[in-house]
């Protein structure tokens, strides 16, 4: 027997599909017998779709043929118990009749009809394509895995580009911590540079110290204790006066200048206040008082030195009779002032002052010397003599008066003949 080829038609308008009325349009199946119909006469025009006999089936509930082909699968479902198009078909209720065998004689291809004609089979349920459900599905889960590997793609893109972003800050912070690295390694150079400076710094003040603090020792010891009152406060202050008119004594400068002249410069971080001296007003015939110095100038200023302590005040006070040799034009650099002196004297205690003032008297009286003022000790002595007698208080001032008067006494009584002279 031959074999005809099977011609397949559209089980919606039962021309022949691939030619006649259908032309070369898609081809696209019944999702419940798997019957194939051209795509224009599907009623949604979607791949899938019920083809207008299961849909009368499903209304009438009786078997209707599905197809002319005789391989077809006449499956008859209620509306009820028709499956879903994401389910599995086990798990679709309702029976599902089977196939019938083919006769002797016949292929699956084509089955011989009375009169010798063949009728054509139809592609109701070929074997090699999957069921709509699972294409559904399958779709559904490729979807699902794209939108999943876009997810994964546009988190790798963002974790790449902030991997690149934080490569690019390392290497900033590379950068600028070698640049702090360096400018740290010179600063540490110049500190060190620095310290070995004042190291040695150092040990030349701490030289300086120990010459002073000899010096000043040695003055003490030849000075000897102090025997001022305890009710007596001493300031360590020193008046110099003679400066001229146009220049200023509290200033700093000045009083740099005047110590820089007596050779005494390293006392000036020893003086701690300068100020301006104001004299009290005194008549027109009264004398210089026991402080009181001469002056070249009607119209010289005097100030005030304090001193840090006594020490330094009598090393400065020890160094002004040079002022006898240092004209005041040579040490301010001021040729039009004239030949003037400058003068220092140390402000005493007020018992002290007064104690002074009486010996000033006294030396008026018998024209001695001027006292001698040393470390706030008061001394005097006599006329063509070294010897200094300390003057303490005003008992002592007396006790010298009367052996001075007794001197004088003895000196003006003549010696008679005879008598020890």
């Amino acid at each position: 027997m031959s074999t005809v080829s099977v011609v397949q038609v559209c089980v919606q308008c039962a021309r022949v599909l691939g030619g006649g009325g259908g032309g070369t349009a898609g081809v696209v199946k019944c999702s419940a017998c798997g019957a194939s119909a051209h795509k224009l006469c599907a009623p949604s025009r979607n791949r899938f779709f019920t083809c207008k006999v299961c849909s009368s089936a499903a209304t009438s509930k009786s078997r209707v043929p599905r197809s002319v082909s005789v391989v077809s699968r006449p499956t008859v479902r209620s509306a009820s118990l028709k499956r879903s198009l994401s389910s599995p078909e086990k798990l679709c209720a309702g029976p599902v009749k089977k196939i019938k065998p083919c006769a002797s004689g016949e292929t699956a291809k084509t089955r011989t009809m009375a009169g010798g004609k063949t009728k054509p089979r139809t592609n109701a349920a070929a074997p090699d394509e999957p069921p709509a459900w699972l294409l559904q599905h399958e779709e559904r889960l490729t979807a699902r895995f794209d939108s999943s590997v876009d997810r994964i793609d546009s988190r790798l893109d963002i974790i790449t580009q902030t991997l690149k972003e934080h490569g690019l800050a390392i290497a900033r912070n590379e950068s600028r911590i070698s640049e702090l690295d360096g400018r740290l390694s010179n600063e540490i150079k110049e500190l060190q540079h620095q310290h070995a400076c004042s190291e040695q710094a150092l040990v030349d003040i701490r030289g300086e110290v120990v010459r002073l603090a000899s010096a000043v020792g040695t003055i003490a010891a030849a000075s000897g204790p102090t025997l001022v009152s305890p009710r007596c406060f001493d300031n360590c202050e020193v008046r110099l006066s003679g400066f001229p008119p146009q220049l200023n004594p509290c200033d700093r400068s000045t009083v740099e200048r005047v110590l820089v002249a007596l050779e005494e410069v390293e006392l000036l971080p020893h003086v701690i206040h300068i100020r301006q001296w104001n004299p009290k007003r005194r008549a027109p015939d009264a004398e210089p008082g026991p402080t009181d110095a001469p002056s070249s100038s009607s119209d010289a200023v005097a100030c005030v030195f304090r001193f840090v302590s006594a020490a330094a005040r009598e090393t400065f006070l020890a160094a002004a009779p040079r002022f006898q040799s240092l004209p005041v034009s040579q040490i301010f650099g001021l040729p039009d002032v004239g030949d003037g002196r400058l003068s220092a004297a140390p402000i005493l205690p007020t018992e002290r002052y007064r104690l002074l003032k009486k010996c000033w008297s006294v030396r008026k009286q018998h024209r001695l010397p001027n006292p001698i003022i040393r470390n706030m000790r008061i001394f005097m002595r006599r006329t063509g003599t070294k010897e200094l007698t300390e003057i303490d208080t005003e008992a002592a001032l007396n006790a010298y008066a009367a052996t001075l008067q007794q001197s004088v006494s003895h000196a003006a009584t003549p010696s008679m003949p005879g008598q020890p002279s």
